[in-house]
This record gives C-alpha cells, structure tokens and sequence, in this order.
C-alpha cells in the first residue's frame, strides 16, 4: 500500500481510489508531463508475468468512449502496474448509495452507455465477467466508464 506523497517510478501517488481482489487503485501525478492519472497495482506480484499482462492487453485492445482506456503498463520499483486513465467522479454504486434511485431519464443515458461499451467490447472478442455498480464510473458530467477488466477474457 502507497500512502500521499511517495512515488511509484515516475508516478507521484495523490490519494487511494479503491481496493478490491485484483488490486488497489490509486490517483497519481505523472511527474514528466504533469497529469493526473490513475495507476492499479495487483496484491500479487510475484505472479506470472503474463499473468499480470492479461488485463492490460485485454484493455490495449478496447477503445471505446465508454471504457476507461489504458496508458500503459509498467515496472518501477519492484512493482508492475497498470497506468489508465483517470475518470473524475464516482462509482455507480456510490452514486446509488448516495442518491437512493436516479430519475428514469438518467437510469436510461447509463443504461445505454453501459449496453455500448459492452457491446463494443463484445465485438472487440472481450468478455468482462464482473460487470457490477461498483464498475461502473460515472464523471461529474454524467459520462459512463465500464472499469476493472481484471477478470475478463477474451471470447
């Protein structure tokens, strides 16, 4: 675990996002070209390195608006972690818990976004297998981002 203030290579670490079974998520600082974002480093390090590579090769082959895009995957420090950007907001599940219900209108903009970038995703041959609230982003603007690929496989 990376607290404020210490640095992942060239990635300035800002505050922990979310943990979950993968890996933790963390909001940083690329020092070189000053931009904020998002890096996940998996609990498991000692893996296969292979192993490690799955989710990002899995999202190297998906660009679409409605699917956080990687930067890159790395290995500084002894760590391998995945570099993608960096969505300002908030789960779907938070949203959820914080609101109670979302209007029929916003329930079906999410709906729909979320159905594209599954569907995209699908025809890119990549099946997600967690898709859940809690892989859901939605940005301040109401945007969708489907999120954590670390269990999908390809079709």
């Amino acid at each position: 675990m990376f607290l404020p203030g210490q640095q992942l290579g060239k990635y300035q670490i800002l505050k922990t996002l979310g943990s979950g079974g993968f890996g933790t998520v963390y909001l940083v600082r690329d020092m070189w070209i000053d931009k904020r974002v998002a890096v996940k480093v998996p609990h498991k390090q000692n893996g296969e390195f292979d192993e490690l590579l799955q989710e990002p090769r899995l999202l190297a082959a998906l660009d679409h608006d409605n699917i956080v895009s990687i930067v890159t995957a790395e290995k500084a420090d002894n760590y391998f972690f995945i570099v993608m950007e960096f969505v300002d907001g908030e789960s779907l599940e938070a949203v959820i818990a914080d609101e109670g219900s979302v209007d029929i209108d916003r329930a079906i903009s999410f709906s729909c976004q979320i159905c594209k970038g599954v569907e995209y995703a699908h025809s890119q041959g990549v099946l997600h297998r967690d898709l859940r609230p809690g892989n859901v982003l939605v940005s301040g603007d109401d945007h969708i981002k489907i999120t954590d690929f670390g269990t999908s496989r390809f079709i």
